[in-house]
C-alpha cells in the first residue's frame, strides 16, 4: 500500500508544473483548458482500460506505472478544471464554486470508491474499471459543451505576481 500511495501522490505533486505547461500550450479556437481536460480524461479512460487487465500481484511494476500515469492525468484534469473555472467565473463567484467543486470531489471519491468496490467484489476488477470509465465520461460530456473565452493576448508576469503576493503584508 505504501508503494501505491507514494506513486499516486508523486503524480499529484506535479500540479504546479502541469499548470504552467497548460498555460503555455496553444490550442487555438479549441480553447486553452478544454482540450487539456478532454485529453486527460481520454488518457485516464485508456489507463483504466489497461489497468483492468494488469495484475498488481503478478506485474507490480506495470501496475505502478499505470497508476502513476492515471494519477498524473487526473492531476492534469484537476488543474485544467480549476483553470477553466477561473477563466469562466466572475471573481465573486469563484469561492462558492471552488467549495462546490471540492465537496463534489470528496463526495465522488467516497461514493464512487465504495460503489466501485461493490462492483469489484460482485463482478471483478475489470468490471469496476469499466464502470469507472463510464463515470469518467460524464464530466467529459459537460466539458465538450463549454465555450471558453479567447486566450489573453498578454501573458501575466508570473515572477512579478509571485513576488508581489509574497511581499504584501497579510
Amino acid at each position: 500500500l505504501g508503494d501505491l500511495s507514494s506513486v499516486a501522490w508523486l503524480a499529484w505533486a506535479s500540479k504546479p508544473l502541469l499548470g504552467a505547461l497548460m498555460d503555455r500550450l496553444p490550442f487555438g479556437r479549441l480553447g486553452r483548458r478544454r482540450p487539456c481536460i478532454l485529453l486527460a480524461e481520454a488518457g485516464m479512460a485508456l489507463s483504466l482500460l489497461v489497468m483492468a487487465f494488469a495484475s498488481p500481484l503478478h506485474d507490480r511494476q506495470l501496475f505502478l506505472v499505470l497508476l502513476f500515469l492515471h494519477n498524473l492525468l487526473a492531476a492534469a484534469q484537476d488543474v485544467g478544471t480549476d483553470g477553466l473555472a477561473i477563466d469562466l467565473l466572475a471573481e465573486n463567484e469563484r469561492g462558492r464554486a471552488n467549495g462546490i467543486m471540492s465537496a463534489s470531489k470528496y463526495a465522488g471519491v467516497a461514493l464512487g470508491g465504495q460503489g466501485l468496490l461493490l462492483v469489484a467484489s460482485a463482478a471483478g476488477w475489470p468490471a469496476a474499471c469499466g464502470s469507472a470509465i463510464a463515470l469518467l465520461l460524464i464530466p467529459a460530456m459537460l466539458v465538450i459543451g463549454v465555450r471558453e473565452s479567447p486566450s489573453p493576448t498578454q501573458r501575466p508576469r508570473l515572477l512579478h505576481l509571485a513576488l508581489r503576493a509574497f511581499s504584501t503584508p497579510v
